[in-house]
Protein backbone atom coordinates (compact mmCIF):
# COMPACT_ATOMS: atom_id res chain seq x y z
CA UNK A 1 0.00 0.00 0.00
CA UNK A 2 3.00 1.97 0.39
CA UNK A 3 3.95 1.95 -2.76
CA UNK A 4 0.61 2.39 -3.78
CA UNK A 5 0.64 5.89 -1.83
CA UNK A 6 3.88 6.74 -3.52
CA UNK A 7 2.90 6.60 -7.06
CA UNK A 8 -0.91 6.76 -7.10
CA UNK A 9 -2.04 9.79 -5.00
CA UNK A 10 -5.93 10.02 -6.30
CA UNK A 11 -7.30 7.48 -8.31
CA UNK A 12 -11.21 7.03 -9.77
CA UNK A 13 -13.47 3.81 -10.18
CA UNK A 14 -17.05 4.89 -11.63
CA UNK A 15 -18.70 7.89 -9.68
CA UNK A 16 -16.05 7.55 -7.17
CA UNK A 17 -13.16 8.64 -6.51
CA UNK A 18 -10.45 7.93 -3.12
CA UNK A 19 -7.59 10.29 -1.93
CA UNK A 20 -5.44 7.81 -0.45
CA UNK A 21 -2.97 10.40 1.64
CA UNK A 22 -5.56 12.18 2.90
CA UNK A 23 -7.86 8.94 3.61
CA UNK A 24 -11.04 10.38 1.51
CA UNK A 25 -13.78 8.53 0.26
CA UNK A 26 -15.67 10.87 -2.00
CA UNK A 27 -19.22 10.31 -4.57
CA UNK A 28 -19.64 13.12 -6.64
CA UNK A 29 -17.59 15.54 -4.44
CA UNK A 30 -19.01 14.32 -1.15
CA UNK A 31 -17.33 12.72 1.41
CA UNK A 32 -18.47 9.33 2.33
CA UNK A 33 -17.23 8.18 5.78
CA UNK A 34 -15.19 5.02 5.96
CA UNK A 35 -13.60 3.81 8.57
CA UNK A 36 -9.39 3.26 8.51
CA UNK A 37 -9.46 -0.26 8.62
CA UNK A 38 -11.95 -0.33 5.79
CA UNK A 39 -10.39 2.25 3.91
CA UNK A 40 -7.17 0.01 4.13
CA UNK A 41 -8.93 -3.13 2.51
CA UNK A 42 -10.15 -0.67 0.06
CA UNK A 43 -7.14 0.59 -0.73
CA UNK A 44 -5.10 -2.67 -1.24
CA UNK A 45 -7.74 -3.98 -3.34
CA UNK A 46 -7.47 -0.85 -5.76
CA UNK A 47 -3.49 -1.49 -5.86
CA UNK A 48 -4.35 -4.79 -7.70
CA UNK A 49 -7.31 -4.21 -10.03
CA UNK A 50 -8.65 -7.21 -11.40
CA UNK A 51 -6.30 -9.31 -10.03
CA UNK A 52 -7.51 -11.75 -6.36
CA UNK A 53 -6.19 -10.65 -3.06
CA UNK A 54 -6.43 -13.61 -1.00
CA UNK A 55 -7.77 -13.17 2.97
CA UNK A 56 -4.05 -14.14 3.62
CA UNK A 57 -2.93 -11.49 1.69
CA UNK A 58 -5.26 -9.11 3.59
CA UNK A 59 -4.40 -10.85 7.25
CA UNK A 60 -0.50 -10.15 6.69
CA UNK A 61 -0.77 -6.42 5.47
CA UNK A 62 -3.61 -5.00 7.61
CA UNK A 63 -3.99 -7.64 10.71
CA UNK A 64 -0.63 -7.88 12.57
CA UNK A 65 0.27 -10.87 13.77
CA UNK A 66 -0.02 -10.30 17.48
CA UNK A 67 -3.70 -9.24 17.55
CA UNK A 68 -5.82 -11.69 19.20
CA UNK A 69 -8.74 -10.63 17.82
CA UNK A 70 -11.62 -12.74 15.26
CA UNK A 71 -9.90 -11.90 12.19
CA UNK A 72 -12.50 -13.84 9.88
CA UNK A 73 -14.89 -11.23 11.53
CA UNK A 74 -13.13 -8.27 11.19
CA UNK A 75 -12.51 -8.84 7.11
CA UNK A 76 -16.06 -9.57 6.73
CA UNK A 77 -17.15 -6.48 8.47
CA UNK A 78 -14.83 -4.40 6.41
CA UNK A 79 -16.14 -6.10 3.04
CA UNK A 80 -19.69 -4.95 4.47
CA UNK A 81 -18.87 -1.46 5.28
CA UNK A 82 -17.03 -0.94 2.05
CA UNK A 83 -19.56 -2.16 0.06
CA UNK A 84 -22.29 -0.34 1.51
CA UNK A 85 -20.17 2.93 1.54
CA UNK A 86 -20.07 2.30 -2.48
CA UNK A 87 -23.91 0.45 -2.90
CA UNK A 88 -22.44 -2.22 -3.91
CA UNK A 89 -23.87 -6.22 -3.65
CA UNK A 90 -22.25 -9.69 -3.01
CA UNK A 91 -24.43 -11.76 -4.47
CA UNK A 92 -24.49 -9.00 -8.01
CA UNK A 93 -21.10 -7.09 -7.69
CA UNK A 94 -20.01 -4.39 -9.27
CA UNK A 95 -17.35 -3.56 -7.38
CA UNK A 96 -15.67 -6.31 -5.49
CA UNK A 97 -16.03 -10.14 -6.52
CA UNK A 98 -15.90 -12.29 -3.84
CA UNK A 99 -13.65 -15.63 -4.54
CA UNK A 100 -14.98 -17.93 -2.16
CA UNK A 101 -12.70 -19.13 0.83
CA UNK A 102 -10.02 -17.41 -1.28
CA UNK A 103 -10.21 -13.69 -1.03
CA UNK A 104 -11.70 -10.61 -2.95
CA UNK A 105 -10.90 -9.13 -6.07
CA UNK A 106 -11.73 -5.54 -7.48
CA UNK A 107 -13.53 -5.69 -11.06
CA UNK A 108 -14.59 -2.31 -11.88
CA UNK A 109 -11.95 -0.35 -14.39
CA UNK A 110 -9.37 1.94 -11.63
CA UNK A 111 -8.01 5.06 -12.97
CA UNK A 112 -5.32 7.01 -11.71
CA UNK A 113 -5.99 11.01 -11.95
CA UNK A 114 -3.02 11.86 -9.73
CA UNK A 115 0.51 10.45 -8.91
CA UNK A 116 2.02 13.06 -7.29
CA UNK A 117 1.38 15.12 -4.04
CA UNK A 118 0.91 18.53 -3.84
CA UNK A 119 1.44 19.87 -0.55
CA UNK A 120 0.54 23.19 0.48
CA UNK A 121 2.94 26.39 0.45
CA UNK A 122 3.09 29.33 2.59
CA UNK A 123 3.43 31.90 -0.17
CA UNK A 124 5.81 34.83 0.60
CA UNK A 125 9.05 35.85 1.86
CA UNK A 126 9.90 37.53 5.17
CA UNK A 127 9.82 40.67 2.79
CA UNK A 128 6.45 39.86 1.66
CA UNK A 129 4.62 38.24 4.84
CA UNK A 130 1.17 38.64 5.39
CA UNK A 131 0.60 41.74 7.30
CA UNK A 132 -2.96 42.77 9.41
CA UNK A 133 -4.69 45.79 8.75
CA UNK A 134 -2.69 49.05 9.52
CA UNK A 135 0.62 46.75 10.30
CA UNK A 136 3.49 45.55 8.00
CA UNK A 137 6.16 43.57 7.81
CA UNK A 138 8.97 46.03 9.11
CA UNK A 139 6.74 47.42 11.73
CA UNK A 140 6.62 44.57 13.76
CA UNK A 141 8.46 41.52 14.62
CA UNK A 142 5.61 39.52 14.44
CA UNK A 143 3.95 38.32 10.81
CA UNK A 144 0.35 37.97 11.02
CA UNK A 145 -1.40 34.61 12.70
CA UNK A 146 2.07 34.13 14.64
CA UNK A 147 0.05 32.06 16.98
CA UNK A 148 -2.49 30.49 14.49
CA UNK A 149 -1.08 26.78 15.52
CA UNK A 150 -0.46 27.04 19.15
CA UNK A 151 -3.48 28.95 21.16
CA UNK A 152 -6.00 26.72 20.59
CA UNK A 153 -3.44 23.64 21.09
CA UNK A 154 -3.42 25.11 24.20
CA UNK A 155 -6.65 25.23 25.46
CA UNK A 156 -7.44 21.94 23.75
CA UNK A 157 -3.86 20.30 24.61
CA UNK A 158 -3.56 20.62 27.95
CA UNK A 159 -6.65 18.94 29.16
CA UNK A 160 -5.91 15.64 26.40
CA UNK A 161 -4.47 13.42 28.95
CA UNK A 162 -6.20 14.91 32.54
CA UNK A 163 -9.32 15.08 30.73
CA UNK A 164 -10.31 13.70 27.49
CA UNK A 165 -7.72 10.91 27.51
CA UNK A 166 -8.87 9.77 31.45
CA UNK A 167 -12.64 9.76 30.57
CA UNK A 168 -12.55 8.82 27.08
CA UNK A 169 -9.89 6.13 27.16
CA UNK A 170 -8.51 5.19 30.30
CA UNK A 171 -11.60 4.49 31.86
CA UNK A 172 -10.66 1.62 34.60
CA UNK A 173 -12.50 -1.60 33.95
CA UNK A 174 -15.89 -2.76 36.79
CA UNK A 175 -19.06 -4.29 36.68
CA UNK A 176 -21.63 -4.94 38.55
CA UNK A 177 -20.51 -6.85 41.88
CA UNK A 178 -17.89 -5.71 45.02
CA UNK A 179 -15.06 -7.63 44.12
CA UNK A 180 -11.58 -8.15 45.63
CA UNK A 181 -8.93 -5.29 44.69
CA UNK A 182 -6.73 -5.73 41.65
CA UNK A 183 -3.29 -6.86 43.62
CA UNK A 184 -4.67 -9.74 45.43
CA UNK A 185 -3.16 -12.23 42.87
CA UNK A 186 -0.02 -13.60 42.60
CA UNK A 187 2.06 -11.90 40.05
CA UNK A 188 -0.45 -8.54 39.94
CA UNK A 189 0.74 -5.01 39.18
CA UNK A 190 0.94 -2.73 42.28
CA UNK A 191 -1.19 -0.07 41.78
CA UNK A 192 -0.39 3.50 43.80
CA UNK A 193 -3.10 3.53 46.74
CA UNK A 194 -3.80 7.30 45.62
CA UNK A 195 -5.22 5.82 42.55
CA UNK A 196 -6.82 2.56 43.49
CA UNK A 197 -10.32 3.09 43.43
CA UNK A 198 -12.96 1.84 46.18
CA UNK A 199 -15.52 1.13 43.44
CA UNK A 200 -16.08 -2.56 41.84
CA UNK A 201 -13.87 -3.78 40.21
CA UNK A 202 -14.59 -7.58 38.57
CA UNK A 203 -17.25 -9.45 39.85
CA UNK A 204 -16.31 -12.05 42.63
CA UNK A 205 -18.25 -14.94 40.60
CA UNK A 206 -16.42 -14.39 38.13
CA UNK A 207 -13.65 -16.76 39.60
CA UNK A 208 -16.29 -19.52 39.74
CA UNK A 209 -17.59 -18.42 36.29
CA UNK A 210 -14.73 -17.85 34.24
CA UNK A 211 -11.27 -20.32 33.94
CA UNK A 212 -8.92 -18.58 37.21
CA UNK A 213 -5.99 -17.94 34.78
CA UNK A 214 -8.20 -15.91 32.74
CA UNK A 215 -9.92 -14.46 35.85
CA UNK A 216 -5.83 -13.53 37.25
CA UNK A 217 -4.97 -12.35 34.10
CA UNK A 218 -8.11 -10.52 33.59
CA UNK A 219 -7.13 -8.48 36.78
CA UNK A 220 -3.48 -7.83 35.98
CA UNK A 221 -4.59 -6.33 32.66
CA UNK A 222 -7.26 -3.85 34.71
CA UNK A 223 -4.19 -3.65 37.01
CA UNK A 224 -2.17 -2.22 34.44
CA UNK A 225 -5.44 -0.09 32.63
CA UNK A 226 -5.54 1.55 36.58
CA UNK A 227 -2.02 3.31 36.27
CA UNK A 228 -3.55 6.03 34.26
CA UNK A 229 -0.37 8.55 34.29
CA UNK A 230 2.14 5.57 33.39
CA UNK A 231 0.85 4.63 29.51
CA UNK A 232 4.11 2.63 28.92
CA UNK A 233 2.63 0.09 30.83
CA UNK A 234 -0.60 -0.25 27.96
CA UNK A 235 1.08 -3.04 26.57
CA UNK A 236 1.62 -4.89 29.99
CA UNK A 237 -2.75 -4.96 29.66
CA UNK A 238 -2.62 -5.55 26.15
CA UNK A 239 -0.39 -8.57 27.05
CA UNK A 240 -2.71 -9.54 30.40
CA UNK A 241 -6.03 -9.12 28.72
CA UNK A 242 -4.84 -11.38 25.58
CA UNK A 243 -3.98 -14.40 28.15
CA UNK A 244 -7.69 -14.04 29.76
CA UNK A 245 -8.98 -14.55 26.26
CA UNK A 246 -6.86 -17.17 25.46
CA UNK A 247 -7.60 -19.27 28.35
CA UNK A 248 -10.97 -18.32 27.78
CA UNK A 249 -12.66 -17.20 24.64
CA UNK A 250 -16.34 -16.75 26.30
CA UNK A 251 -14.64 -14.13 28.55
CA UNK A 252 -16.90 -11.15 27.58
CA UNK A 253 -15.29 -8.69 30.22
CA UNK A 254 -11.84 -9.44 28.92
CA UNK A 255 -12.03 -8.77 25.73
CA UNK A 256 -14.07 -5.18 26.41
CA UNK A 257 -10.56 -4.64 28.34
CA UNK A 258 -8.55 -5.81 25.40
CA UNK A 259 -10.63 -3.44 23.55
CA UNK A 260 -9.97 -0.13 25.76
CA UNK A 261 -6.79 -0.95 25.86
CA UNK A 262 -6.37 -0.94 22.42
CA UNK A 263 -7.89 1.89 21.86
CA UNK A 264 -5.52 3.83 24.82
CA UNK A 265 -2.83 2.77 22.54
CA UNK A 266 -4.19 4.28 19.85
CA UNK A 267 -4.31 7.63 21.54
CA UNK A 268 -1.22 7.47 22.95
CA UNK A 269 0.51 6.37 19.36
CA UNK A 270 -1.67 7.74 17.43
CA UNK A 271 -1.33 4.52 15.04
CA UNK A 272 -4.37 4.38 13.37
CA UNK A 273 -5.11 0.50 13.11
CA UNK A 274 -5.14 0.22 17.46
CA UNK A 275 -8.29 1.92 16.57
CA UNK A 276 -9.24 -1.10 14.50
CA UNK A 277 -7.97 -4.03 16.71
CA UNK A 278 -10.36 -1.63 19.63
CA UNK A 279 -13.38 -2.03 17.51
CA UNK A 280 -12.70 -5.56 16.91
CA UNK A 281 -12.66 -6.27 20.60
CA UNK A 282 -15.56 -4.46 21.68
CA UNK A 283 -17.57 -5.89 19.10
CA UNK A 284 -16.78 -9.42 20.32
CA UNK A 285 -17.75 -8.17 23.89
CA UNK A 286 -21.15 -7.26 22.82
CA UNK A 287 -21.43 -10.01 20.71
CA UNK A 288 -20.51 -12.25 24.09
CA UNK A 289 -22.65 -10.71 26.29
CA UNK A 290 -24.44 -7.18 25.44
CA UNK A 291 -25.75 -7.35 28.84
CA UNK A 292 -22.29 -6.58 31.20
CA UNK A 293 -21.93 -3.07 31.91
CA UNK A 294 -17.94 -3.79 30.75
CA UNK A 295 -19.20 -4.29 27.02
CA UNK A 296 -21.63 -1.00 27.09
CA UNK A 297 -18.35 0.87 28.75
CA UNK A 298 -16.16 -0.70 25.87
CA UNK A 299 -18.72 0.65 23.39
CA UNK A 300 -18.97 4.21 24.40
CA UNK A 301 -15.40 4.70 25.02
CA UNK A 302 -15.25 3.86 21.07
CA UNK A 303 -18.04 6.31 20.32
CA UNK A 304 -16.37 9.47 22.66
CA UNK A 305 -13.31 8.56 20.22
CA UNK A 306 -15.13 8.98 17.39
CA UNK A 307 -17.35 12.24 17.82
CA UNK A 308 -20.26 9.69 17.96
CA UNK A 309 -21.36 11.39 21.10
CA UNK A 310 -25.35 10.97 21.03
CA UNK A 311 -24.45 6.95 20.47
CA UNK A 312 -21.71 7.00 23.29
CA UNK A 313 -24.38 8.92 26.11
CA UNK A 314 -26.87 5.87 24.77
CA UNK A 315 -23.83 3.29 25.59
CA UNK A 316 -23.08 4.69 28.97
CA UNK A 317 -27.26 5.35 29.94
CA UNK A 318 -27.03 1.57 29.43
CA UNK A 319 -24.15 0.81 31.17
CA UNK A 320 -25.44 3.14 33.92
CA UNK A 321 -28.84 1.01 34.13
CA UNK A 322 -27.06 -2.04 34.40
CA UNK A 323 -24.78 -1.01 36.89
CA UNK A 324 -26.02 2.21 38.65
CA UNK A 325 -22.83 2.72 40.79
CA UNK A 326 -20.47 2.36 38.38
CA UNK A 327 -18.80 5.91 38.70
CA UNK A 328 -16.91 5.02 34.94
CA UNK A 329 -20.23 5.13 33.77
CA UNK A 330 -20.84 8.40 34.99
CA UNK A 331 -17.82 9.83 33.60
CA UNK A 332 -17.90 8.39 30.35
CA UNK A 333 -21.42 9.71 29.72
CA UNK A 334 -20.63 13.44 30.98
CA UNK A 335 -18.06 13.37 28.28
CA UNK A 336 -20.16 12.49 25.80
CA UNK A 337 -22.74 15.33 27.36
CA UNK A 338 -20.14 17.59 27.22
CA UNK A 339 -19.51 17.21 23.72
CA UNK A 340 -23.36 17.45 22.91
CA UNK A 341 -23.36 21.10 25.10
CA UNK A 342 -25.20 19.70 27.29
CA UNK A 343 -23.28 21.12 30.28
CA UNK A 344 -26.17 20.71 33.44
CA UNK A 345 -26.17 16.67 32.75
CA UNK A 346 -21.95 16.99 32.38
CA UNK A 347 -21.68 18.85 35.32
CA UNK A 348 -24.14 16.55 37.49
CA UNK A 349 -22.72 12.98 35.95
CA UNK A 350 -19.10 13.97 36.85
CA UNK A 351 -20.49 15.07 40.43
CA UNK A 352 -21.98 11.35 40.39
CA UNK A 353 -18.89 9.87 39.74
CA UNK A 354 -17.25 12.00 42.20
CA UNK A 355 -19.55 10.91 45.13
CA UNK A 356 -18.99 6.99 44.10
CA UNK A 357 -15.27 7.10 43.39
CA UNK A 358 -14.04 9.97 45.83
CA UNK A 359 -10.04 8.55 45.71
CA UNK A 360 -9.87 8.70 41.84
CA UNK A 361 -8.69 12.10 41.07
CA UNK A 362 -9.57 11.82 37.09
CA UNK A 363 -13.20 12.78 38.44
CA UNK A 364 -12.48 15.85 40.03
CA UNK A 365 -10.17 17.09 36.94
CA UNK A 366 -12.98 16.08 34.72
CA UNK A 367 -15.33 18.41 36.35
CA UNK A 368 -11.77 21.03 36.56
CA UNK A 369 -12.01 20.85 32.71
CA UNK A 370 -15.86 21.51 32.15
CA UNK A 371 -15.72 24.85 34.41
CA UNK A 372 -12.82 25.85 32.60
CA UNK A 373 -14.51 25.83 29.12
CA UNK A 374 -17.52 27.57 31.00
CA UNK A 375 -14.78 30.13 31.83
CA UNK A 376 -15.72 29.47 35.93
CA UNK A 377 -11.73 29.61 35.96
CA UNK A 378 -11.15 29.98 40.06
CA UNK A 379 -14.16 26.94 40.31
CA UNK A 380 -11.55 25.15 37.87
CA UNK A 381 -8.50 26.03 40.00
CA UNK A 382 -10.57 24.85 42.88
CA UNK A 383 -11.23 21.36 41.22
CA UNK A 384 -7.72 20.96 39.85
CA UNK A 385 -5.88 21.81 43.23
CA UNK A 386 -8.25 18.68 44.71
CA UNK A 387 -7.28 16.32 42.33
CA UNK A 388 -3.20 17.33 43.27
CA UNK A 389 -3.82 16.82 46.88
CA UNK A 390 -4.44 13.32 45.54
CA UNK A 391 -2.14 12.89 43.09
CA UNK A 392 0.66 15.79 44.06
CA UNK A 393 2.93 14.19 41.55
CA UNK A 394 0.88 14.39 38.33
CA UNK A 395 2.33 16.67 35.73
CA UNK A 396 -0.46 16.43 34.23
CA UNK A 397 -2.69 17.99 36.76
CA UNK A 398 -0.12 20.83 36.41
CA UNK A 399 -0.42 21.95 32.90
CA UNK A 400 -4.32 21.78 32.88
CA UNK A 401 -3.89 24.18 35.95
CA UNK A 402 -1.51 25.98 34.04
CA UNK A 403 -3.98 26.50 31.46
CA UNK A 404 -6.39 28.06 33.77
CA UNK A 405 -4.00 30.58 35.24
CA UNK A 406 -3.19 31.48 31.34
CA UNK A 407 -6.87 32.06 30.74
CA UNK A 408 -7.41 34.07 33.70
CA UNK A 409 -4.30 36.34 33.17
CA UNK A 410 -1.68 35.03 35.91
CA UNK A 411 1.26 34.26 33.53
CA UNK A 412 4.10 33.91 36.14
CA UNK A 413 1.23 31.08 38.15
CA UNK A 414 1.14 29.68 34.36
CA UNK A 415 4.85 29.57 33.90
CA UNK A 416 5.59 27.91 37.59
CA UNK A 417 3.42 25.76 36.99
CA UNK A 418 4.54 24.55 33.37
CA UNK A 419 7.92 24.23 34.56
CA UNK A 420 6.75 22.06 38.15
CA UNK A 421 5.48 19.83 35.46
CA UNK A 422 8.71 19.31 33.92
CA UNK A 423 10.36 18.35 36.64
CA UNK A 424 8.36 15.49 37.39
CA UNK A 425 7.77 14.73 33.94
CA UNK A 426 9.03 15.93 30.78
CA UNK A 427 6.59 15.58 28.09
CA UNK A 428 5.65 16.96 24.88
CA UNK A 429 2.27 18.67 26.32
CA UNK A 430 4.22 20.40 29.02
CA UNK A 431 7.10 22.17 26.37
CA UNK A 432 4.73 23.05 24.06
CA UNK A 433 2.33 24.89 26.96
CA UNK A 434 5.73 26.63 28.62
CA UNK A 435 6.60 27.50 24.93
CA UNK A 436 3.34 29.34 24.57
CA UNK A 437 3.39 31.00 28.19
CA UNK A 438 6.62 32.03 27.43
CA UNK A 439 5.65 33.27 23.27
CA UNK A 440 3.01 35.79 25.21
CA UNK A 441 5.31 37.15 27.07
CA UNK A 442 7.62 37.96 24.54
CA UNK A 443 10.12 35.33 25.33
CA UNK A 444 10.85 34.19 21.95
CA UNK A 445 14.03 32.57 21.84
CA UNK A 446 13.35 30.40 24.74
CA UNK A 447 9.47 29.47 23.22
CA UNK A 448 10.84 28.01 20.29
CA UNK A 449 13.64 25.98 22.26
CA UNK A 450 11.00 24.84 24.38
CA UNK A 451 8.75 24.28 21.08
CA UNK A 452 11.46 22.35 19.92
CA UNK A 453 11.15 20.18 22.51
CA UNK A 454 7.75 19.50 22.27
CA UNK A 455 8.29 17.81 19.03
CA UNK A 456 11.11 15.94 19.88
CA UNK A 457 8.55 14.34 22.82
CA UNK A 458 5.28 14.18 20.29
CA UNK A 459 6.52 13.76 16.67
CA UNK A 460 2.89 12.15 15.74
CA UNK A 461 1.01 15.54 17.47
CA UNK A 462 0.41 17.36 14.77
CA UNK A 463 -0.46 20.24 17.56
CA UNK A 464 3.52 20.01 18.29
CA UNK A 465 3.90 20.95 14.92
CA UNK A 466 1.92 23.92 15.01
CA UNK A 467 2.97 25.25 17.86
CA UNK A 468 6.68 25.24 16.47
CA UNK A 469 5.72 26.88 13.08
CA UNK A 470 3.85 29.39 15.44
CA UNK A 471 7.35 30.22 17.13
CA UNK A 472 9.31 30.16 13.80
CA UNK A 473 6.93 32.77 12.30
CA UNK A 474 7.22 34.71 15.71
CA UNK A 475 11.01 35.73 14.41
CA UNK A 476 10.29 35.75 10.36
CA UNK A 477 11.89 32.40 9.75
CA UNK A 478 9.25 31.51 7.35
CA UNK A 479 10.81 28.58 5.72
CA UNK A 480 10.51 26.36 8.52
CA UNK A 481 7.03 27.84 9.76
CA UNK A 482 5.90 26.46 6.44
CA UNK A 483 7.60 22.70 6.84
CA UNK A 484 6.01 22.77 9.91
CA UNK A 485 2.76 23.77 8.88
CA UNK A 486 2.67 21.55 6.38
CA UNK A 487 3.58 18.86 8.85
CA UNK A 488 0.75 19.46 11.14
CA UNK A 489 -1.50 20.09 7.95
CA UNK A 490 -0.94 16.49 7.14
CA UNK A 491 -0.83 14.60 10.86
CA UNK A 492 -4.05 16.47 11.64
CA UNK A 493 -5.78 15.20 8.02
CA UNK A 494 -5.19 11.92 9.75
CA UNK A 495 -6.84 12.69 12.98
CA UNK A 496 -9.90 13.68 10.85
CA UNK A 497 -9.52 9.89 9.22
CA UNK A 498 -10.66 8.97 13.14
CA UNK A 499 -13.25 11.22 13.69
CA UNK A 500 -14.04 13.53 10.84
CA UNK A 501 -16.46 15.53 13.23
CA UNK A 502 -13.47 16.50 15.86
CA UNK A 503 -14.11 19.96 16.41
CA UNK A 504 -11.01 21.43 17.78
CA UNK A 505 -9.07 19.53 14.82
CA UNK A 506 -11.19 20.93 12.06
CA UNK A 507 -10.57 24.22 13.52
CA UNK A 508 -6.86 24.33 13.63
CA UNK A 509 -7.44 23.02 10.51
CA UNK A 510 -8.99 26.23 9.36
CA UNK A 511 -6.00 28.36 11.33
CA UNK A 512 -3.48 26.39 9.20
CA UNK A 513 -4.94 26.79 5.72
CA UNK A 514 -5.52 30.12 6.55
CA UNK A 515 -1.73 30.66 7.16
CA UNK A 516 -0.78 28.82 4.18
CA UNK A 517 -2.90 30.48 2.48
CA UNK A 518 -5.46 27.41 1.33
CA UNK A 519 -8.27 30.49 1.48
CA UNK A 520 -10.98 27.98 0.69
CA UNK A 521 -10.03 25.27 2.58
CA UNK A 522 -9.84 27.46 5.92
CA UNK A 523 -13.04 28.35 5.26
CA UNK A 524 -14.62 25.36 4.27
CA UNK A 525 -12.91 23.69 8.05
CA UNK A 526 -13.88 27.09 9.82
CA UNK A 527 -17.25 26.41 8.66
CA UNK A 528 -17.05 22.83 9.98
CA UNK A 529 -15.81 23.33 13.20
CA UNK A 530 -18.49 26.31 13.74
CA UNK A 531 -21.39 23.63 12.90
CA UNK A 532 -20.03 21.03 15.47
CA UNK A 533 -19.47 23.65 17.98
CA UNK A 534 -21.52 26.80 17.62
CA UNK A 535 -21.74 28.43 21.22
CA UNK A 536 -18.55 28.16 22.41
CA UNK A 537 -16.14 31.58 23.19
CA UNK A 538 -12.92 30.03 22.35
CA UNK A 539 -14.08 28.69 18.55
CA UNK A 540 -15.59 32.34 17.81
CA UNK A 541 -11.81 33.66 18.84
CA UNK A 542 -10.38 31.49 16.49
CA UNK A 543 -12.78 32.65 13.50
CA UNK A 544 -12.23 35.89 14.24
CA UNK A 545 -8.43 35.19 14.11
CA UNK A 546 -9.08 33.43 10.40
CA UNK A 547 -11.22 35.74 9.02
CA UNK A 548 -8.97 38.78 9.81
CA UNK A 549 -6.00 36.37 8.34
CA UNK A 550 -8.28 35.52 5.23
CA UNK A 551 -8.43 39.64 5.00
CA UNK A 552 -12.53 40.07 6.27
CA UNK A 553 -12.02 42.37 8.77
CA UNK A 554 -15.33 43.21 9.57
CA UNK A 555 -16.07 39.72 10.31
CA UNK A 556 -13.15 39.13 11.93
CA UNK A 557 -14.65 41.63 14.60
CA UNK A 558 -18.08 40.36 14.45
CA UNK A 559 -16.66 37.04 15.49
CA UNK A 560 -14.82 39.04 18.18
CA UNK A 561 -17.53 40.63 19.91
CA UNK A 562 -18.96 37.09 20.18
CA UNK A 563 -16.21 35.77 21.90
CA UNK A 564 -16.68 38.24 24.45
CA UNK A 565 -20.56 37.88 24.82
CA UNK A 566 -19.71 34.42 25.42
CA UNK A 567 -17.60 35.50 28.54
CA UNK A 568 -14.19 34.43 26.56
CA UNK A 569 -11.12 36.11 28.56
CA UNK A 570 -10.04 39.51 27.75
CA UNK A 571 -6.69 38.59 28.87
CA UNK A 572 -6.49 35.92 25.94
CA UNK A 573 -7.16 38.43 23.41
CA UNK A 574 -4.85 41.24 25.05
CA UNK A 575 -2.23 38.78 24.92
CA UNK A 576 -2.63 37.29 21.07
CA UNK A 577 0.10 38.85 19.10
CA UNK A 578 -2.28 38.04 16.03
CA UNK A 579 -4.35 41.39 17.04
CA UNK A 580 -1.24 43.54 17.48
CA UNK A 581 -2.05 45.51 13.99
CA UNK A 582 -5.29 46.63 16.08
CA UNK A 583 -4.27 47.85 19.17
CA UNK A 584 -4.77 51.53 18.20
CA UNK A 585 -8.29 50.57 16.67
CA UNK A 586 -11.39 51.87 18.76
CA UNK A 587 -13.47 49.18 18.06
CA UNK A 588 -10.80 46.24 19.43
CA UNK A 589 -10.22 48.77 22.52
CA UNK A 590 -13.74 48.65 23.19
CA UNK A 591 -13.95 44.83 22.80
CA UNK A 592 -11.05 44.06 25.30
CA UNK A 593 -12.48 47.19 27.85
CA UNK A 594 -15.60 44.86 28.50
Amino acid sequence: MEQVARTAHRLRFGVYEIDILEGELRKGGSRINLQDQPFQVLVLLLANPGKLVTREDLQGQIWPADMFVDFDLGLNTSIKKIRAALGDSADNPKFIETVPKRGYRFIYPVEVIQSALSAPVVEGTAATAPTFHGESSSDSPLPALVAAGARLARYRWWLVVAVALMASVLIALRTVSQSKEAGSSAGQPIESPAVRSNDRIASSDDRGTHDSAAFDAYLNGQGFMRLYDMPEKYDSAIESFNDAVRHDASYADAYAGLGQAFWAKHTVTGQADWQARAEQACAKAMDLDSQRPASRICLGVLHNGAGQYELASGDFSKAVELDSGSADAYRGRALAYKNLNKTVEAEKDYRRAIELDPKDWHGTSALASLYMEQVRYHEAIQQYELARAVRPDNSELLYSLGAVYVADGQYDRAVAAFRKALALSPSSEAYQNLGTALLDEKHFDDAIDSFRKGVQYGPKDYRAYGNLARGYFSVGQLGPARENYEQAVQLANQKLRVNPKDPDVNLLLAVYMAMLRQKDAAASHLDRALRLQPDEGEFFFWASIVQLRLGNRPKAMEWLHKARSSKYSPAEIRAAPEFDGLRDDPEFKSIISK
